[in-house]
């Protein structure tokens, strides 16, 4: 699990598979971040565009803020979901996903304005 500083920008790689585990290139794909000690949600569900076998999604200031100022790192979960077609005669939809987790490491001799 990687480690940030809190209120950075940061980028996850995330390679798109198929119940094999070989490369696909999703039909459709979607992610959502919540903190894992709260259940909150961050950011909601959102669609991902320009799929390719992978893909990389920037995390944002405000996904990783500091929730709780009294907690020295909070952990933010990264949930990706992923629909292919099989490579069955006839294509049928497959599925995927896959979760990311990031500790942010609270700050506290900085102070940053909130989101």
């Amino acid at each position: 699990m990687d480690s940030v500083n809190e209120r950075p920008t940061w980028l996850t790689t995330v390679p798109f598979t198929n119940e094999n585990e070989d490369a696909v290139v999703p039909t459709k794909a979607s992610y959502r971040i919540d903190d894992v000690g709260s259940d909150q949600e961050i950011r909601a569900e959102k669609d991902l565009s320009g799929l390719a076998e992978q893909i990389q999604i920037m995390w944002e200031p405000s996904d990783t803020s500091i929730l709780d100022e009294s907690h020295p790192y909070e952990t933010r979960r990264l949930t990706v979901f992923w629909t292919y077609d099989t490579a069955t005669s006839p294509p049928t939809e497959g599925e995927g996903h896959a979760e990311y987790l990031l500790n942010v490491v609270n700050l506290k001799g900085v102070t940053t304005p909130s989101p």
